[in-house]
């Protein structure tokens, strides 16, 4: 059987000449920033968060990585994750999100993971979350405090930024030592599994 071979020949039309007037072009979807993967879009969201034993705000000792990630109401697939940055006060602003509503989970860098059901998130406008305190002890990332975490901890007990061998996970309020109060915020977290709801 043999097979016909189309050739199209385009041609620019301009208005004004005969030719039919120009469409308006759909809004662009901006390109993934370092850290984003999944869903793009144009909605923005603001989030805000409570680092638990650190410093009151502002505090330098509050800028800390904050992850974002979103997924379809009801449902645990990740559609979209992306890296944050919280400033003094607890607050991070993640753009080129995807249009539509999500649930919307964060995580730190030894906090459990907290989630909120069902964010709008609309074209051109920042909408605005509030995921409320984060549980710290997460140390080795499972989204766990378990026996494990406290391990790590209780060995760096005494240890600094400058101590060879330095982890910074085990530092849970971020002041650059590992000391009691880092085991007693393990402790006040011990045993919970995100994701945490910040509905309440």
């Amino acid at each position: 059987i043999g097979v016909a071979k189309l050739t199209f020949n385009l041609a620019r039309r301009d208005a004004g000449s005969g030719g039919t007037p120009p469409q308006a072009k759909s809004p662009e979807v901006p390109a993934a920033a370092p850290g984003q993967t999944g869903a793009r879009g144009n909605a923005s969201l603001k989030v805000s968060v409570q680092w638990l034993g650190y410093a009151n705000p502002p505090s330098e000792r509050w800028v800390q990585p904050l992850t974002l990630q979103l997924s379809a109401p009801g449902n645990p697939s990740v559609i979209g994750a992306y890296s944050g940055m919280t400033d003094q006060n607890g607050v991070a602003v993640y753009t080129g999100l995807p249009e539509g509503t999500y649930d919307g989970h964060v995580k730190g860098l030894h906090s459990l993971q907290s989630a909120r059901a069902s964010i709008s998130l609309t074209a051109n406008q920042q909408a605005e979350v509030d995921m409320k305190a984060q549980v710290e002890g997460d140390v080795d990332g499972d989204n766990c405090v378990t026996v494990d975490d406290f391990k790590v901890v209780q060995v760096m007990v005494g240890a600094n930024k400058d101590t060879p061998g330095w982890n910074p996970a085990a530092d849970l309020n971020n002041d650059g030592q590992v000391t009691a109060e880092d085991v007693s915020l393990l402790r006040s977290g011990f045993d919970p599994f995100g994701d945490l709801s910040g509905d309440f």
